[in-house]
């Protein structure tokens, strides 16, 4: 008689087995030899793809291409993609439609009294319930029976976000036997901050924004599905500004560092309203250019702070950047160089300031020789070093040799 002991019932979908001794012979089962012992081990995780930890002492060698070690899962799993490891190496596994996987002896067989742990990966569990798993040899006549739980739970992708005031955030959430998430905490963070519809969870934007979060910080966001399973959102805050432009041609900068400077990342927010954007490399003394359409390649494929650049629209649109004031540890602040003669140079900053503060620390001193603006509805406008710099706006800037400076951010 088979004596099955303690069993605990695992916490979430990936699942632990231990199976202690199958040591059947063939044409009987050997009870004597307390067959098939089962301990269920539980699990933190929670996915709808299960991962099958079975261990167990062979009385008996096990020959390459004569045994195999039979899984039954139960009725209701999906077993068709299962992958094998034995000991940590891979095996061959052979399905016999979705519960039934015949596990390969790795070459050179397992002598008899060997510790043998198995790890059967990608198997789609049935719904919440109490269920059996069956294991046995090929010349065997007993199942090991190893009875284990499925709770309900969840996941989340992604597992972590970048937050911009005010963008919002949403996450794709899977429900595992579970109607709904029980609980979103966000300890110092207060209620209100989630919302839950249509298998998204979403960001209570105006919620976020009155948190006063710094750019920069990372926030554990624990996320709890009933019963006993959470998973942790991570979120980075980072900085938000607009830059606003008009229908036709924009003299423009960004006031921020984009996250992501790749040119369609950052045009993201009025892609369907850009034509083409232009920017003079003053010192290779060439010019680089990105079509909306993709009709050609011109090489622009980024967009940074400390350049400008000329922005053709077809309607007037904001553009939204997500993106940091400063950069985050471990990186520095910024400075930025530019070549003898003519250069597009953006205005890093988040407040207006005359040209003279922001060139404050321009190295060398007094090498700028003139500057130039450029709007749809003032043309071409000199700037002195007591005109006012506005977020957003662009500028030609000509030096008397190569220079470089520190923006006062």
């Amino acid at each position: 008689m088979k004596k099955i002991i303690s069993i605990l019932v695992a916490l979430g979908l990936v699942l632990g087995l231990t199976v202690m001794a199958t040591p059947a012979v063939s044409g009987q089962c050997d009870t004597s030899l307390e067959n098939c012992a089962v301990v269920v081990v539980p699990s933190v995780e929670c996915t709808a793809t299960a991962v099958y930890n079975i261990t167990f002492t062979t009385n008996r060698p096990l020959a390459t291409a004569i045994d195999h070690i039979i899984v039954t899962f139960p009725t209701g799993s999906n077993a068709s993609a299962a992958a094998a490891q034995i000991n940590g190496v891979g095996v061959g596994t052979t399905k016999v439609g979705d519960t039934v996987v015949y596990v390969d002896i790795p070459a050179g067989g397992i002598p008899a009294g060997s510790a043998v742990r198995l790890d059967i990966s990608n198997v789609v569990n049935p719904t919440v319930g109490s269920y059996t798993l069956l294991l046995r040899t090929n010349v065997d006549d007993c199942d090991c029976e190893a009875p284990f739980a499925i709770v309900a739970g969840g996941s989340i992708d992604p597992t972590s976000v970048v937050w911009c005031p005010c963008h919002n955030i949403t996450v794709d959430v899977t429900l595992n036997g579970s109607t709904n998430i029980t609980a979103v905490n966000a300890w110092a963070w207060g209620s209100g901050l989630w919302v839950l519809a249509g298998g998204k969870l979403s960001i209570n934007c105006s919620a976020m924004a009155s948190l006063g979060l710094n750019a920069c910080a990372v926030y554990p966001i624990q996320i709890d599905f009933d019963p006993g399973c959470n998973v942790t959102l991570m979120v980075t805050v980072a900085d938000a500004a607009n830059v606003t432009l008009a229908a036709g041609w924009n003299l423009m900068s960004l006031p921020i560092m984009p996250i992501d400077p790749d040119i369609t990342a950052v045009l993201a927010s009025i892609a369907t309203n850009v034509k083409c954007v232009w920017y003079y490399d003053g010192c290779e003394d060439a010019w680089y250019a990105y079509q909306s359409n993709g009709d050609a390649d011109f090489g622009l494929t980024t967009m940074e702070a400390g350049k400008s650049y000329w922005i053709e629209m077809k309607a007037a649109a904001t553009l939204s950047i997500c993106g940091y004031k400063l950069p985050c540890p471990p990186k520095g602040p910024p400075c930025y160089c530019y070549c003898h003669c003519w250069n597009m140079v953006g205005f890093h900053s988040v407040i207006a300031r005359n040209l003279s503060d922001y060139l404050a620390n321009l190295n060398p001193a007094g090498s700028l020789f003139g500057a130039l603006t450029w709007t749809g509805a003032t043309g071409w406008q000199t700037v002195s070093l007591s005109t006012m710099m506005n977020p957003g706006q662009g500028y030609w800037m000509a030096f008397m040799t190569d220079a470089c400076f520190a923006p006062p951010i």
